[in-house]
């Protein structure tokens, strides 16, 4: 039997098994994380245009149509104040998400490929156990030897849902 924090003994050669969690990579300044796809309604291009909000805060980018649904665009990286990416060749992407009754889009850099994770293969943190400074922070990633490069150096999984309620108590406070 193995412990939360061990690999299971499941051979390195077997694909994904059917608890496999879908996962995507992307960068937030200069820092690799990844989140579960469970909370995501779709990852997109940036849109074209984003029309500014009065009186926002810098990481709030607008509101903009994506699709069919009008979107409050937000950067995260600005959010947790990360330093810009060293490189300009940036690939960037939208998450869109559902989070109360809104649609809510965050823009992310260098967006990566769908990856199949093993449940064992992340260590769930619960809010309690988070850092103080990094209460979005969903989760570690304990790779096996044999996992695919994409996930490889991540800082952990970002919880996005846990990330926008953050962004979404600010601005309501802001607002009040």
């Amino acid at each position: 039997m193995s412990s939360p924090l061990t690999n299971s003994a499941r051979s390195p050669d077997a694909g994904p098994s059917s608890l496999a969690v879908g996962c995507v990579s992307f960068t937030l300044g200069k820092q690799r994380w990844a989140a579960r796809l469970d909370g995501l309604r779709r990852v997109l291009p940036p849109p074209e245009v984003c029309i500014p909000i009065p009186h926002s805060p810098p990481w709030v980018c607008g509101m903009a149509l994506m699709e069919t649904d009008i979107v409050t665009v937000l950067d995260p990286a600005r959010f947790l104040d990360a330093q810009a990416p060293a490189s300009s060749s940036r690939q960037r992407m939208v998450f869109t998400m559902t989070y109360q009754d809104a649609v809510l889009a965050m823009l992310v850099d260098d967006c990566g490929a769908i990856t199949a994770v093993e449940p064992d293969e992340i260590v769930d943190l619960l809010p309690e156990h988070r850092p103080e400074d990094l209460p979005w922070l969903g989760g570690l990633y304990r790779p096996r030897q044999t996992t695919t490069l994409e996930l490889r150096g991540i800082a952990g999984f970002l919880d996005i849902t846990g990330l926008m309620a953050a962004c979404v108590a600010i601005l309501e406070s802001e607002s009040a």
